[in-house]
């Protein structure tokens, strides 16, 4: 390329008028995502627009204008240093800002009072799927990570082989309301299910307790205390608990109550659809409203046009002439001859390399109601000892920063401390970016006289 054409490639691209035709546009974008963030949610607006191949372009075009401007002005004079050191800081600040678009995550992490947690769950998305054919070693045969908002399967087909036809992918729906049935099953490879209710003058629960398989039991934790579902042998943890345990295919079962108090005895007993058993806890009242030796979950889902709380990604997933519909971070099973099909769409879980046990949550109330005025977690951190993580006191270890989010309780009391992630790789690049151009405009606004005194005539 000779010198002339160039110069005029150099003033083309570092040209005022191109510079404001791209901050328009770039402003026009902007407006789009955020009436797309107010409309569904800030994942929606970041998946369509803010880090849409339209934004990178933009952001990457205003980089190079940026130099091209820089390289007009070559060889730089001192009276142009705070202009130089501006436009430097700008272009930094927009590469730091690429750096945490591509290789920063946010996250959360999730813990029970005494459990241990060390993946972030982040917005990403994975398909996983499982074979086992004793329902306890499973096997994974599939894995792939998926943006179902960007690639919906009805334009990019998933389909999974296995020897017994394929598994696929069929449709995907954003925003679902999901609705879940159970149903009694003729299959006998399937679990058992109840429906019950746990009553006192403080307490009414009324909810489903199923298991997955019939090898596998199931647990409804209800504070205190817990229900379980069994087929075959289970060992007392010392709680409050009522066991119950399958009889093949009759409609009855046997039950054990447990109760944490030292020296009372366990009371057991045989129990069916409309059976009322007096736990002894607290005049609690334990009733089964209805029973299945062998169930069946029906899913259904109601698509929405926006987001809300109770909205759910949801997939549709089928395998030969059988298909079902399942929600984000949930599984779907398929019954085959003597083995098991499980798959599973979830979040993404990223490893942070070190664990995290939460050991207390303590909630400080506002003066005469239950309403929370502040909280906060007590954990201990692996190679760290114990750490107390507030509202206002993050924890900062291995370039992630823990914050206190939210929290979950059950009958009054914290049961689940929410952590909300942070890890930024290009924090430190937008710092120094800022500090240039904040620098460039000081030299060249407030100390323009300082420096660059007007030569008095003669």
């Amino acid at each position: 390329m000779s010198r002339i054409p160039l110069k005029k490639f150099i003033k083309f691209f570092s040209s005022l008028k191109l510079a404001v035709v791209l901050i328009l546009s770039l402003g026009a974008v902007t407006s789009v995502g955020t009436i797309i963030e107010a409309k569904y949610n800030t994942m929606t607006a970041q998946k369509w627009v803010y880090h849409s191949p339209i934004m990178l372009g933009l952001l990457a075009l205003l980089m190079f204008i940026l130099s091209m401007v820089l390289l007009d002005r070559y060889p730089w004079k001192r009276q142009q240093s705070g202009f130089v050191l501006a436009h430097i800081g700008l272009i930094t600040l927009l590469l730091g800002s690429y750096v945490t678009m591509q290789w920063g995550i946010d996250g959360s992490l999730a813990f029970p009072i005494g459990e241990v947690a060390r993946k972030v769950v982040i917005d990403e998305t994975e398909i996983n799927l499982w074979s086992s054919f004793d329902g306890d070693r499973y096997t994974r045969l599939y894995h792939k990570d998926v943006d179902f908002f960007l690639k919906r399967p009805s334009k990019y087909p998933i389909s999974i082989a296995t020897p017994v036809g394929n598994i696929k992918i069929d449709d995907f729906v954003p925003y679902a309301f999901v609705e879940r049935k159970f149903v009694g099953s003729k299959d006998r490879k399937k679990g058992a299910g109840l429906r019950f209710q746990m009553q006192n003058q403080f307490v009414n629960v009324i909810d489903w307790l199923a298991q997955r398989d019939d090898s596998k039991g199931a647990i409804a934790p209800l504070g205190p205390a817990q229900i379980v579902l069994v087929t075959g042998f289970y060992k007392p943890t010392g709680k409050n608990e009522i066991v119950l345990e399958t009889n093949g295919d009759k409609e009855s079962l046997k039950y054990t109550v447990y109760s944490s108090k030292v020296g009372v005895s366990p009371k057991r007993g045989v129990a069916r659809a409309g059976s009322e058993i007096d736990t002894g806890w607290m005049g609690l009242k334990f009733r089964i409203l209805n029973y299945f030796p062998h169930i069946d979950e029906e899913v259904t889902i109601r698509p929405l046009k926006y987001p809300t709380e109770l909205t759910r990604q949801a997939i549709k997933v089928s395998l030969n002439d059988r298909s079902q519909w399942v929600e984000l971070n949930n599984v779907v099973r398929f019954f085959v001859e003597n083995q098991v099909y499980v798959l599973e769409y979830v979040n993404k879980g990223l490893d942070i390399g070190f664990d995290m046990r939460l050991t207390d949550f303590t909630v400080g109330r506002y003066q005469g109601t239950m309403r929370a005025a502040s909280y906060q977690s007590e954990m201990d951190v692996e190679g760290q000892g114990k750490v107390t993580i507030a509202m206002n006191e993050p924890l900062t270890k291995n370039g992630y920063t823990f914050y206190q989010a939210s929290f979950q309780e059950e009958n009054g009391k914290p049961v689940l401390s929410i952590l909300s992630v942070n890890r930024d790789p290009g924090r430190w690049i937008k710092y120094l970016g800022s500090l240039l151009v904040v620098l460039g405009i000081i030299i060249m606004f407030y100390f323009k006289d300082y420096y660059f005194p007007k030569k008095e005539s003669a």
